[in-house]
Formats: structure tokens, sequence, C-alpha cells
């Protein structure tokens, strides 16, 4: 089965070879790039929200690990003492207050005997002697099993400062003699979470910063950029991520993406959380979200960064393989014109390549032999031609004189009925090739005489019926000496028909109108022209003028209207016209009388 491929330019064709093995690969390589680089990015940006949140819940776990240490060494202190009323003195109270005064984060501390009044130091500034009484029965409560206690993040009423509640049970072997409590400000770990300006959470999430914020294990908020979450203790489990926290139970930091809608509205989020392991079973969770946009922003970035490098660099490639096609292709379309010059006969354009490639160079120098050898032959070929034609062309002429030589009365009378036709076709615009036909025919169209008696031919008066009938085979005569040789054929139908007439009354077969060549046609009006225009036994020679109108009487009935108007136009403009210094013989503006 055969496939019609439509043919392509060499150009195309290796452009796209170039294209194909340098564009396409640079655009897969930008493109896996531009991928491994976005999840390489995109998983560092996870591990620095996950090394922050869990920076930031050590630091919160070390602050209170470190008042539980501190509390826990005043209770031993006292322990060894043995005495907690002693914390009721007037030293005892100087030196809880000197405490107090050295640690800012300090807010309360309390000494409570188990069997006697309690002792403390407060900054009142922050707390109340009510909140303190509050917090330290709380806190002796649940000392009872003798278990340190943290009690739950809370803001002061007093001063709407974050606080914590720490407490750790004196004890005398398995016996609790009291209490020390110490009531730690939180305003450390909200510095940990605050940011600049007065926004809301919503602001916050669709800023470009990541919030972190703190919540206790009910998913309650305890510290937060927007302060008034944390003061209303918000429940912050509308975000996914402080689900994912509460439900691991895990100190592991994660990071993971999730989504918040509000009002029709939905910011992708990309959410991390740590655990701060206060206690065996006091845990605060610290978690951090940002616009999921705004953490991968240099994402973003690197990946236009990455699109215009393999933007420019396909660029460069398209340029660099436009470039090397058209040179390496220039020189083959100089090939190919030469050869289309080549195949129109033309074989003197040398072709001069402009390139580096030993091979076309090569190609060029045996293309311009190979056209030098063509031209010579082609020379050769065409001197022979004309050689060949002009022996062709004389013989006819030779073979015409002598047939017109057999007859006085009709000396000359071929070449001039060939002159009369070849003048006709070109007035009718007939291509070169058919009035060179016309022309050979024309000249040959009376060769059939040479088988007519000459005592026919002769014949000084009219002839008789019987010698007419036999002067009228001369055409069927000389179709058929001329057939015999088959290059002869094109001239044929212009002897055998020129006595044909377009009402059928002609000879030797009766042809009418159309079946009747335009040869035959042409060379008829030639023939009789002539006879009419030249001196005969039977008739005197007629003008030009009086000729042409007579023969314009038989237009229709025996001759073809458009030869007859040729003929008319080339004697009114002076193409035909007769020769004063010899009676009707015509002078010829015209390639007629030129050498074949």
């Amino acid at each position: 089965m055969a496939f019609n491929i439509r043919r392509v330019k060499i150009l195309y064709q290796f452009l796209f070879v170039l294209l194909l093995f340098g564009v396409v690969p640079i655009v897969l390589i930008g493109s896996q790039l531009t991928a491994i680089n976005s999840r390489t990015l995109e998983v560092k940006e996870q591990v620095y929200q996950v090394q922050t949140v869990r920076d930031k819940a050590q630091q919160i776990e070390l602050y209170v690990q470190g008042y539980v240490a501190q509390v826990g060494s005043y209770a031993r202190a006292f322990a060894i003492g043995g005495d907690l009323r002693l914390a009721g003195s007037h030293s005892g109270q100087e030196q809880l207050a000197r405490t107090l005064e050295e640690d800012a984060n300090l807010i309360a501390l309390a000494v409570a005997p188990r069997a006697a009044a309690s002792n403390f130091a407060a900054n009142t500034n922050k707390i109340t002697g009510e909140e303190v009484s509050r917090a330290l029965r709380e806190a002796a409560r649940e000392v009872g099993d003798g278990k340190v206690y943290i009690g739950a993040p809370q803001i002061l009423r007093s001063s709407l400062e974050p606080a914590l509640v720490i407490a750790q049970p004196v004890t005398r072997g398995r016996a609790i003699d009291g209490v020390v409590m110490a009531v730690v400000s939180l305003q450390k770990v909200f510095s940990l979470v605050a940011q600049n300006g007065n926004r809301d959470e919503w602001q916050l999430l669709h800023g470009d910063q990541t919030i972190f914020f703190v919540v206790d294990s009910e998913g309650s908020a305890v510290a937060h950029p927007d302060e008034q979450l944390a003061f209303k203790r918000q429940d912050m489990r509308y975000l996914r991520v402080v689900q994912d926290w509460i439900e691991s139970n895990q100190l592991v930091a994660v990071t993971a993406s999730f989504s918040l809608t509000r009002s029709n509205e939905t910011v992708p989020l990309l959410g991390s959380y740590a655990s701060a392991q206060l206690a065996a079973d006091k845990r605060l969770g610290v978690i951090g979200v940002v616009n999921q946009k705004a953490a991968y922003m240099s994402v973003g970035l690197m990946r236009r960064q990455t699109l215009l490098v393999t933007f420019i660099a396909a660029l460069v490639a398209v340029v660099a393989s436009i470039f090397f096609a058209r040179g390496f292709s220039a020189p083959i379309q100089s090939l190919a014109a030469g050869a289309r010059v080549l195949a129109t006969g033309d074989f003197s354009k040398k072709l001069e390549l402009n390139t580096i490639s030993t091979e076309l160079v090569q190609l060029a120098e045996g293309f311009n032999h190979m056209t030098g050898q063509l031209q010579k032959y082609i020379t050769d070929l065409q001197q022979s031609a004309e050689r060949n034609r002009r022996l062709f062309f004389g013989s006819v002429r030779s073979l015409a004189a002598a047939i017109d030589g057999k007859d006085p009365y009709t000396r000359g009378h071929s070449e001039r009925v060939m002159i009369y036709s070849t003048v006709i076709a070109e007035g009718l615009g007939l291509p070169k090739a058919e009035v060179e036909k016309i022309r050979i025919s024309a000249l040959l169209h009376d060769v059939g005489k040479i088988g007519i008696e000459d005592r026919i031919l002769r014949k000084p008066a009219a002839l008789t019926d019987q010698e007419f009938e036999i002067m009228k085979q001369h055409p069927q005569k000389g179709a058929i000496i001329m057939s015999e040789n088959p290059e002869m054929q094109d001239y044929v139908p212009g002897m055998h028909f020129h006595h044909e007439t377009l009402d059928g009354r002609g000879y030797p077969h009766g042809l009418k109108g159309d079946e009747i060549p335009l040869m035959a046609r042409i060379v008829s009006v030639a023939d009789c022209f002539d006879a009419m225009t030249t001196n005969r036994p039977y008739q005197r020679a007629m003008t030009f003028e009086v000729a042409i109108d007579r023969i314009s009487n038989f237009v229709g009935t025996r001759y073809d209207e458009r030869v007859v108007r040729s003929l008319q136009d080339a004697i009114h403009y002076g193409r035909i016209k007769p020769d004063p210094r010899v009676n009707n013989v015509p002078e010829v503006e015209s390639s007629a009388t030129a050498p074949a």
C-alpha cells in the first residue's frame, strides 16, 4: 500500500531534528528540575516550620521546668529545715520578698504549713491576695498524693497577665508537712508568639508570616498573636492542625497542609505542631500556621526563575537551531535552485557555495563540472540538430523545386504556398511548433504530382474531365508517399486534404467543416491564392486585391473564414505584398522565408 507523504523542505526537517534533540531535552530537564527543586524547597519549608515549633516548644518546656525545679528546691530546703512556720517569721518574709524581687517572672511565692496559716509574698500590681489564696488552696489539694502540681494556664483578672501555678509538697518521710507554691508569669510564652501590629487571626492568616500560638490539652488558646483569643480561651480545634495535635498525643513535630474556609473564602494553610511536656500528665501544644502561598513563595519564585532560564535556554537553542539549519540547508537549496535552472535548459549558471562543509563544496564543484559538460553536449546536439534540420528542409525544398520544375507554369509555386501558409498560421497565433509543421506541409503539398504524367502536368490547355480526375489523385498519392516515413506523419494532413472544401465538394474524400484539419484549411487558401496571383496557361494573374476579394466570396463554402481573414490582414498590414520587380512575386515580412 502506497502512502502519499507530503514533501517537507530539508530546512524544516533539519530544524525539527535540532529542536527535537536540543529544545525538548532542555524543556524536559527544566520541568524535572522544577519539580525536584519545588519539592526540595517545600520540604525545606516544612522542615523549617517543624524546627521552629519544636524550638519554641522546647523553650516553653525549659522555662516551665526551670520553675518546677526552683519550686522543688524550695520544698527540699524547707524539708531539711524542718519547720515551715519559719517562713512566717520576719526573716522568712524578707527572704520570700527578696526572692520575688530578684525574679521578674515570679508573680507570687507562697509557703503553707499543713497545720498553720500560710505565708506568701506577691506582686500586688499583678495579683491579689485572694487570687493567691485560691491558687494555694487548689495547689494544696492537688499535691495530696505527693506529686508536683502544675495548674492550667490562666489569665489573672487583676492584671490580665497570663500565669501558671506550680506547686510541690514539703515531705518528711511519707508525711506531707505543707506545700510550696509559685505563680509564674507566662508573658515570656506570649513573647514567643507575639507579632507586631494589632491584627485579628483572619488577617494574620492572609499575611506572609507564620503565626505561632499555644494551646492546652483541650485545644483552648493559651497564647496567641491575637490576644483576644487567649483571653477568651478560644477553642482552636476549628483548625485541623490543632485537632491533629490533640489526637496524636505525641511529642514529635509534624507539618501538614489543610485549608480554612470563612465567608465563602478558602485559604490554603500549612500547619505544624510540637508538644511542650510540662509534666507526665501535662503538656502544651505549640502550633505554627502559615498561608501556604506565602510559605511556598520561594517555590513559586524558583519555578518562575527556572521557567525563565528554561525559556531563555530553549530560545537560544531555537535561534541556534535556525542558524545552523539555515547554514546547512542554504547550500542544499542553492543546489536545488541550480538543478531547477538546469531543468529549464540554462547550463550557464555556476554554483558558488558559502560553506565550510568539504562535502558540499565538492558537490557544488561536481555540479558545476556536470553543467559545463551538459552545456557542451547540448551545444553539440543543438548544432547537430540544426544541421540536420537545415539538411532536411533543404531536401524538402529540393524535392518541391523538382516537382514544380516538371511544370514550367508552376515554378516556385510550392515555395510561395509555404510562405503564405506560414504567414497565415502566424496571424492565427498558432504555436511555433505548429507553424513549423504547416510550413513543411505547405512546401510538400504537391509532392503527389510526382506520380502524375508529365503530359497532364505540362498541358498548356485546360484539362479534360478524364485528365482532371487523374490530376485529382495527387493529394492521395502524396499522402501515400509520405506515410511510408513515420517521421513525416505530422505533415501528411496538409498535403492529403488541401483540396477538401467546407461544403464537402472537395477531393479526395469529400470532408466537411471541422472534419478538415486546420493545417489543410490553411494550405488550401494559400494554394488557391497563389494560383490566382500567378500566370497560368488558362488564366492571367490577378492582383492581390482581386484575388482576396474572390476568395472571400467562397468563405463558408470552400474556405475557413478565420484563415481568409488572417490572409487579408497580412496583405492589409503589408506582411505580404507583391514585388514590383517581378510580377506578383511576394515580399514577406515574416519568419516564413528564414532557413529552417
